[in-house]
């Protein structure tokens, strides 16, 4: 298992230690899934056994605040000329 730290918006702000897939493995090549030929038009994709995307632990809980300063996010700026 390897691990790395990831932020999350949902539910709350969060950094939790999330699992990600083996850059060595056979069947996915590390990008921890691939395509198989579905029925439909479209590919489906499936997970490889390597990774687990919901395996994850909670380490702290972000305050929105502190994560929107973290993430550049800006209140929007309005102005009074019109778009045309």
């Amino acid at each position: 298992m390897r691990l790395r730290i990831r932020y999350t918006t949902w539910p709350v702000p969060a950094l939790e230690l999330a699992d990600t897939p083996r850059p060595g493995c056979w069947y996915c090549a590390g990008d921890g899934g691939y395509e198989s030929a579905g029925f439909g038009e479209e590919p489906e994709t499936d997970l490889c056994d390597c990774w687990d995307p919901a395996r994850a632990w909670l380490i702290t809980y972000i305050p929105r605040w502190i994560a929107r300063r973290w993430l550049g996010w800006q209140e929007p700026h309005h102005s009074d000329v019109p778009p045309f």
